[in-house]
Order: structure tokens, then C-alpha cells, then sequence
């Protein structure tokens, strides 16, 4: 019905051309009807010629579509690949690069895709709520601890996207109760982002934007923090204390923090960080006198 449609309009289109044209023109002599009649062809050349493009675009455009969906598809059902009743690692990383090089061919697909891939973490990196906290004697070695690969893949995928949270990205990403203990997420953009209760031993985050995350309960024993951003970020209760050393904070970006009920802070931790007037501390430690005292001074949090 719909080239059928665009047929007629086509018809109606060429005979009042035709008609607008012998009416302006007015031809009386021969040549000047042969003169209307090879305007009127070269139009119409022109104008097939431009629906024949216009046409060849739109097939071409609906079968990149068809491919991408076939693509997705093709992909989803690699998440979930098993192998004698375990994980079949290799299909499960393909799919999951397969949906890595679809959100860069196909901006639209992004978004859908990282909550796809962060919903994976959440089921196959998940922590129960009797594992969140650890105490310190059953931590193991940090050789000792396993980095999936799957894991790790997304966690690449998550710090090299190049869209985020109000930047492309409609919604935070939402990794509450997720183990990503030696994981590498160095300078990722996860403003906002949901990490409470997550397990975050030994991992990476130096220069991470980590403006107004949510580390309600995270555990960030041994984490390197370094220059990280977390301007705003809640971290009540969250545990920064040594199973080594304690987290790295060394020049992290605390204004407007709330540290309050932060656990295992130590005064050392504070004195290598930067903060402001709007950075809320435990009563028991002193507020750095390094600190910016002005609450809307933080050039050098920046």
C-alpha cells in the first residue's frame, strides 16, 4: 500500500508538473513544445534518480538494522552459553565484545546494552548479603584472588565507553552487591554510579570519577583511589581500613563528601586527601588544615 501510495502521488506529481509548465510556458511552435517536453524528461530523469538513492539508502540503512538485531541476538544468547554445566568462557567473551562493538556502531543500542552488561555483573559477580563484609582474617591473598574474565571484560567495556551518566547515559550504572575485587577501572567515568555493598579489594579506581557515587557499605579495604573524584560521593559505612595498608586516597577529591561513618578511616588517609568545609569527618579525626576553608573553594579539587 505504501508504493502503491507513493506511485499515485508520483502520477499526480508529473501530470501537474506537466500542467503547471505548458501553462507558464504557453508553447505555440514545435520546438517549444520540443524544448517543454525535454525539460519536463530531464525533471523527472533527475527526480528517479533521486528516489532511486533515497530508496537505495533506506535498504541499505533497514538491512544494517536487520544485521545489528541479528548481531544483538546472536550475541545475548553467547551471555549465557554452558559448557558440560559450567560457563563456556570463550562464546561468553565474544558475546560480550560482539555487544561492546555494537555500541560503538550503533549509538542507539548503547544504553540498552550497558544495562544488559551491568545486569550480568550483578547476577554472575553477585555478593550475597552474608558476604559484603568480610571480616580481615578471612581475606585471602590478593594472588589468590580470582579476576573472571568475563568480569573483567565488562569492567573494560564500562572504562573505555566514551558516553556516561548525563553524558549520553540516561540513568547511573547499577552495580550494588557486586564483587569487582581487582578489577582495573583507572580514570572511569562512573558519576553517580551504584556501588553499595560491593566488594572492591585491591582494585584500581586511580582518577576515577566518582562524583556522588553511592559507596553506601562498599568495602574499599586496599583500594587504590589515587586522584580519584569523589566530590559529593556517600560512603556511610563503607570500610576504607587496612587488610595491608588501608585505601589509597593519596590527593583523592573529597569535597562534599560524607565520610561521617566511613569505616576504618585513619588520620593519615585524610592528611593525602583533598577536601573542604563541605567534607562531613568522624569526631575522632581532625580536619586537615591543608583543606580548603571556603565550602565553594574547590579549585584545586578540579
Amino acid at each position: 500500500m505504501r508504493v502503491l501510495g507513493l506511485v499515485v502521488l508520483f502520477v499526480i506529481v508529473v501530470v501537474a508538473l506537466l500542467v503547471f509548465l505548458h501553462w507558464y510556458v504557453a508553447p505555440t511552435k514545435p520546438s517549444e513544445r520540443k524544448d517543454l517536453v525535454l525539460a519536463l524528461a530531464q525533471i523527472l530523469g533527475g527526480t528517479a534518480l533521486l528516489s532511486g538513492l533515497y530508496f537505495t539508502w533506506r535498504t541499505l540503512k533497514i538491512n544494517r538494522e536487520g544485521q545489528i538485531t541479528e548481531r544483538f541476538t546472536r550475541a545475548i544468547e553467547q551471555l549465557g552459553a554452558t559448557m558440560n554445566g559450567d560457563k563456556n568462557m570463550e562464546m561468553r567473551l565474544g558475546g560480550i565484545y560482539a555487544l561492546a562493538r555494537i555500541t560503538r556502531e550503533s549509538p542507539e543500542d548503547h544504553w540498552p546494552i550497558m544495562e544488559i552488561l551491568t545486569a550480568y555483573l550483578r547476577q554472575h559477580a553477585r555478593l550475597g548479603l552474608d558476604e559484603a563484609r568480610t571480616p580481615p582474617e578471612m581475606v585471602p591473598d590478593p594472588e589468590k584472588l580470582e579476576r573472571p574474565p568475563d568480569v573483567q571484560a565488562i569492567v573494560s567495556i564500562i572504562r573505555n565507553r566514551s558516553t556516561y551518566f548525563h553524558h549520553g547515559e540516561p540513568d547511573r550504572l547499577k552495580l550494588s552487591y557486586t564483587n569487582l575485587s581487582l578489577t582495573y577501572l583507572e580514570d572511569a567515568h562512573l558519576e553517580s554510579v551504584d556501588l553499595e555493598h560491593s566488594r572492591l579489594w585491591w582494585s584500581y579506581l586511580n582518577g576515577a570519577h566518582l562524583d556522588e557515587a553511592a559507596l553506601t557499605g562498599a568495602d574499599l579495604r586496599n583500594a587504590f583511589l589515587e586522584n580519584a573524584n569523589l566530590i559529593g560521593a556517600t560512603l556511610h559505612k563503607a570500610d576504607l581500613g587496612a587488610m595491608v595498608e588501608g585505601a589509597n586516597l593519596n590527593e583523592a577529591k573529597l569535597g562534599g563528601a560524607d565520610l561521617r561513618k566511613a569505616l576504618g578511616l585513619t588520620q593519615d588517609q585524610l592528611d593525602q586527601a583533598y577536601g573542604n568545609e563541605d567534607t562531613q569527618i568522624p569526631d575522632n579525626l581532625e580536619r586537615p588544615a591543608s583543606w580548603a576553608e571556603n565550602p565553594d573553594d574547590i579549585s584545586h579539587l578540579d
